[in-house]
């Protein structure tokens, strides 16, 4: 990410997850935040576009987006730039789900708590206090491993 954008990354704790949305039997999900902090961000499009082509580089095949949920060995999504509400056919942020998603946003409160999606939203911190999901979110490797 330095390299690309010339900002440093900081990174949340991994997070071990049951493979939300598919079939039963299908190996858990390791989850994390990565936070960026540009004084002036790219074209968010860039940023997607950026975060498709690693995907690419790291082997992962995308199929249509009516498939559904399939297993895949990377999956990078632009969550949310503070402040910004950004509604394209190719992206919507902040990520039209991400509160409704225990596995993302503990990772993005560790980062950025108090930060709000939308310019008069709630925060992170709040949005994850309001979180529906009730799945297993467990910290990886788990203490004592």
């Amino acid at each position: 990410m330095q390299e690309l954008w010339g900002v440093l990354p900081r990174c949340s704790n991994r997070y071990n997850t049951p493979a939300w949305g598919m079939p039963e039997g299908t190996p858990d999900f390791l989850n994390q935040v990565v936070l960026l902090a540009w004084d002036h961000s790219p074209a968010p499009e860039s940023i997607m576009h950026a975060l498709l082509e690693i995907e690419k580089e790291l082997g992962r095949t995308r199929i249509e987006k009516n498939a559904g949920y399939v297993s895949r060995t990377m999956d990078l999504d632009l969550l949310a730039i503070e402040g910004v509400v950004w509604n394209t056919p190719e992206l919507t942020l902040p990520h039209p789900r991400m509160h409704l998603r225990k596995f993302v946003l503990l990772p993005m409160a560790e980062l950025a708590g108090d930060v709000r999606s939308t310019p008069d939203g709630p925060t992170v911190d709040e949005l994850l206090s309001t979180c529906p999901d009730v799945s297993s979110v467990q910290l990886w490797p788990a203490p004592g491993l």
